[in-house]
């Protein structure tokens, strides 16, 4: 939405005395030169707190550096902004320190990034704050991004790589063409003309293109011009027909027009009576399909260029293709009928829209909070541990039974356990626990392990949500995650862990969980119960 629209703001440059602030402040000199030259308003400040502009109503862009952040700060970011942060962690979601990038993203931010792993003081695995200058050019974020990092190693992006605020974007009209989803045969002309509306860096449209179903068919020099299409080259059914406009600017950036027509001239259609369909993650839905033509071979179901279905075709010019939801995303799917004919050809109909509900698990009643003990339970099996989880026992009566204050525990500087060091080879642990979801905390869940012993598994209201087993030395600390969709109650997991006694580095277990408020947290006291 903020494409082409020229947002005005202000770029905020934050220093302090952390060294992830000082290793970049010498770019800022010659960067706010330029800015100056353009007009563009930029703030230096120190030690605001939060580390981040503080009650600002036209953020435009940030520079940062501080391990922890606050977001949004009382600030307002613009459409089409970017900001980031140097830190060691910002793009690492299984360390559970350091701020995020995309707490900018939900801040309000077009794009941020952060590094995946330890770059060190290295400022050139971070973007220069040049990023600002080549977005003022008309650049989309992606291209100014990749321009302003020198060493991109570590550095991920995070937001929308194609937001280009400031880009000089051509309207695009058609003076002719057929009405949309018309009936069209034999030769058919579309005539289109492009324009710039108060251009800032490009002085003319360079030249229109014409795709039909995404390719690339003809291109004009100038503003206008007139393509004509032969539909016989065609098969029957829709095509999208794409007029593509082309600036002038060293940082071209192009403006679209699209009409849909039905091809018909060999009398061959495929529709669905239905346009909107839908259901649960788990179900199965029949989409009737209507076909016309002889030597129908099959019928498929496309979404994005995927075949998610498909049926043989028949003498019925009706049929009932079976749709398994899960092979779709949560939310709106378009779903595009197909049909392939024996001469090759492949007709598409019109679309329909699918929409997919999560599965969700819901919670039970509560226990009162009076007969809550905060933490979570372990029962350490001393010698019941083997390579794999099925190999070991968890049977019998415990030689202890702990309540954590926290699920992260081992043998290293960080954590500890309650065991002797000798008696974390061999060992398997169950963890159990409770925890109750508001209505308003109601949603999808990630639970993230980051590991260390030799097998785990994880469940949740009896669904298994990670699971690895005989994690070789070389592969610790190595992440596995599941999600779920929870509704409102009390919800119960269990966490299954265990050493078989070859992993002489020790014995750690690391269990974290976000919910829907975007925030990752260690498992601990003050999300489950006993």
């Amino acid at each position: 939405a903020a494409d082409g629209t020229n947002p005005q703001g202000t770029i905020y440059f934050e220093e302090n005395d952390n060294i992830r602030s000082n290793i970049r402040e010498r770019q800022w000199p010659d960067v706010q030169a330029e800015l100056e030259r353009l007009g563009i308003p930029f703030v230096e400040e120190s030690n605001v707190a939060g580390g981040t502009p503080l009650n600002r109503d036209d953020v435009r862009g940030v520079v940062a550096g501080l391990p922890d952040l606050v977001l949004p700060n009382g600030s307002t970011y613009l459409g089409g902004s970017y900001a980031d942060n140097l830190t060691s962690f910002g793009g690492s979601f299984t360390a559970p320190h350091q701020t995020k990038a995309t707490e900018f993203i939900a801040a309000g931010a077009a794009a941020s990034s952060g590094t995946v792993s330890e770059p060190t003081a290295t400022s050139s695995r971070f973007t220069s704050a040049d990023i600002f200058l080549f977005s003022e050019a008309g650049n989309t974020l992606g291209e100014a991004f990749y321009k302003s990092v020198r060493t991109p190693d570590l550095i991920q992006f995070y937001g929308d790589l194609l937001a280009q605020p400031y880009a000089d974007i051509p309207r695009v009209q058609f003076d002719a063409a057929p009405a949309e989803f018309s009936s069209v045969s034999g030769e058919i002309e579309v005539r289109a003309t492009a324009a710039l509306e108060d251009p800032r860096a490009a002085t003319a449209i360079d030249h229109i293109e014409l795709y039909i179903g995404g390719v690339l068919q003809e291109s004009i020099d100038g503003s206008t011009g007139t393509f004509t299409i032969d539909t016989t080259d065609l098969s029957d059914g829709i095509h999208e027909l794409r007029v593509v406009a082309v600036n002038n600017a060293a940082a071209e950036s192009e403006g679209i027009a699209i009409r849909n027509v039905t091809v018909n001239n060999l009398g061959r259609t495929v529709n669905s009576d239905q346009t909107v369909a839908g259901g649960s993650h788990s179900e199965v839905r029949d989409l009737s399909i209507s076909v016309t033509g002889d030597g129908v071979e099959r019928i498929e179901l496309r979404h994005l260029g995927r075949t998610v279905s498909s049926v043989a075709g028949s003498t019925d010019t009706t049929v009932q293709v079976p749709l398994e939801l899960s092979e779709l995303a949560i939310g709106n799917n378009r779903i595009v009928p197909v049909a392939i004919y024996a001469d090759g050809a492949e007709v598409s109909g019109f679309p329909v829209s699918v929409n997919v509900d999560p599965v969700v698990s819901q919670g039970t009643t509560p226990i009162s909070i009076d007969a809550r003990t905060p933490g979570i339970q372990a029962e350490y099996f001393i010698g019941q541990g083997g390579p794999t989880l099925d190999e070991s026992s968890f049977d019998g009566e415990p030689e202890l039974i702990v309540i954590h204050e926290t699920l992260r525990l081992g043998e290293s500087n960080q954590f500890e356990t309650p065991l002797a060091t000798d008696q974390t080879d061999d060992l398997a642990i169950r963890f159990t626990g409770s925890f109750e979801i508001s209505d308003g905390e109601a949603g999808e869940y990630f639970f993230t392990s980051w590991n260390t012993n030799d097998s785990a598994r994880l469940l949740v209201d009896g669904v298994e949500l990670l699971s690895y087993e005989t994690l070789p030395f070389e592969f610790n600390n190595v992440d596995t995650s599941g999600s779920i969709h929870l509704g409102a109650g009390q919800h119960n997991f269990e966490f299954l862990a265990a050493n078989d006694g070859t992993f002489e580095q020790g014995f750690g277990i690391d269990l974290r969980v976000r919910g829907p408020n975007g925030e990752t947290s260690i498992l601990d006291e003050n999300f489950v119960y006993n």
